[in-house]
């Protein structure tokens, strides 16, 4: 595997630089030399290679006044005279709005023909415009193809692009491995900063390549100092983790500042980093309203962990007045964008009418697609959305599934209810025994309301001996600790 090390990347972190300083045009051969009036002649004459060179000449104002109306102008007309390396510069001029106006159908096109003459710089981007259906409709396997032919000539910025593709499993089938390859092409050489922080975010799961904590550093480092905000994100939760032996939060929680106040753009996840740390004030003095100053800032920028800490914050009026609409309102957004916990908590709000009229139909939905997403709680919520046939219709057995499926992820309330559906029979087979087990899970994650139900279960030797003893040491603990009920079981 390479290594960023030695002189050798370096190198060719110099040349990538200094690479990207041309326009395309500018690196083509052109006849700059030649006398702009005898280009002229020969360009009315019909030989479209002069017209594309004195096209040259007015985009640099070499030996002419310098006028991209008519560089434009000649590129067009050798690219339609049959001259199509021209047409990949006729593209560049119509999507970039120099000397005409943009139109993005034309430089599709035109980016197309050039890029089948052999100018691979234009497959770069028509490649990019068929990914991000600008000018074409979006078509992922004429991007794949498109950025094949950019990275095999040498575009190091295609191999970039390439290598997304691949990691997404978009117009090819997901391999990690060719990404890490082609990433590697952009990031070793050419130097892509782009290329080096995906390059890095793999490295960091172990994801196609070797798992490798220090290479991962080294990989966002650079990208970081290229302003690939996602790196300096990155780097900061390196270094507030420890991850490679060196555990520093004060520095991690700059990092995650500056990728959340970058010049150009920024990392809407490194601003609710952030604000955690603001938060929880183990790093810095807890400060709620700069946390909040940071989500908001997060959440303009489609983070959807910030819009759902911020909808938190406004739930339980942390740096803000408690404003349960607002809550609900950036849990939505959260949830929009993906986000479990968004959804979570905005099912909680039309669960119990909290800032909007209780709806537990709309609930189920958002605990249901919470609990897609991977959050766990949603998943117990819709399973005792389930149980009890609310906003769903009633299915022991779905509720007895997602009972399990969050109780071995570690939820209390989870393997409490799943204790009662052993109890009950609901879902399975009463198993008083199995009901006493997942009462202990509960109780021993300090649900008191599991160590009531397995204190009742020891007085009666319901699924296990009869131990008073035990029985009322589990009632007292969980009495102690303000549950009623059991409380209630002592008298």
């Amino acid at each position: 595997m390479l290594h960023l090390s030695g002189t050798r990347f370096w190198a060719a972190v110099l040349l990538g630089l200094f690479a990207g300083l041309s326009h395309p045009a500018e690196a083509q051969e052109t006849a700059a030399a030649e006398d702009p009036d005898t280009l002229q002649l020969e360009c009315d004459a019909g030989e479209m290679f002069s017209c594309y060179s004195l096209g040259h000449l007015y985009y640099s104002g070499e030996g002419v006044d310098w006028d991209e109306t008519k560089a434009a102008e000649l590129y067009v007309q050798a690219c339609e005279g049959g001259f199509e390396p021209s047409c990949a510069d006729a593209g560049f001029m119509y999507q970039r709005a120099r000397g005409v106006a943009a139109n993005l159908e034309r430089a599709a096109k035109y980016f197309g023909t050039g890029c089948e003459a052999g100018e691979s710089w234009a497959c770069e981007d028509v490649g990019r415009m068929y990914e991000l259906a600008s000018g074409v409709a979006q078509d992922y396997e004429e991007a794949v193809r498109y950025y094949n032919l950019a990275c095999n000539a040498g575009e190091t910025l295609g191999c970039a692009y390439l290598g997304a593709m691949y990691e997404d499993g978009r117009g090819t089938a997901q391999s990690y491995e060719l990404a890490v390859e082609k990433y590697e092409a952009g990031c070793y050489q050419g130097a892509v900063s782009l290329a080096c922080m995906r390059l890095g975010f793999l490295t960091q799961r172990g994801q196609g390549t070797e798992r490798d904590a220090k290479q991962a550093m080294l990989l966002h480092s650079y990208a970081c100092d290229s302003e690939q905000w996602g790196s300096c994100r990155a780097l900061g939760g390196i270094y507030e983790h420890g991850d490679v032996g060196i555990t520093n939060k004060r520095l991690g929680l700059s990092l995650y500042i500056q990728s959340c106040e970058g010049r150009y753009g920024y990392d809407a996840d490194g601003c609710s980093y952030a604000a955690t740390l603001y938060e929880n004030g183990k790093v810095v003095p807890q400060d709620y309203k700069l946390a909040v100053q940071y989500l908001e800032r997060s959440c303009e920028g489609n983070s959807g962990n910030g819009c759902a800490k911020l909808g938190a914050s406004y739930a339980h009026g942390n740096g803000v007045d408690v404003d349960l609409e607002q809550s609900l309102h950036f849990s939505e957004r959260a949830c929009e964008l993906g986000n479990g916990f968004g959804c979570y908590n905005s099912g909680v709000s039309y669960w119990f009418a909290r800032g909007v009229e209780e709806n537990v139909t709309m609930a189920a939905k958002r605990y249901e697609k919470g609990c897609r997403l991977g959050h766990d709680l949603a998943c117990t919520n819709i399973a005792a959305a389930y149980a009890a046939g609310k906003g769903v219709e009633q299915d022991f057995n779905k509720a007895f599934e997602l009972y399990q499926q969050s109780c071995d992820k570690g939820d209390a309330l989870a393997c409490h209810n799943l204790g009662w559906a052993y109890r009950k029979g609901e879902g399975v087979p009463s198993d008083l025994a199995n009901a006493q087990e997942h009462f202990l899970m509960a109780c021993e994650m300090g649900h008191l309301s599991g160590c009531t139900a397995a204190g009742y279960q020891y007085l009666h030797g319901e699924g296990v001996t009869q131990d008073k003893e035990a029985g009322l040491r589990f009632l007292d603990q969980a009495c102690e600790g303000g549950h009623e009920n059991a409380c209630e079981l002592l008298e």
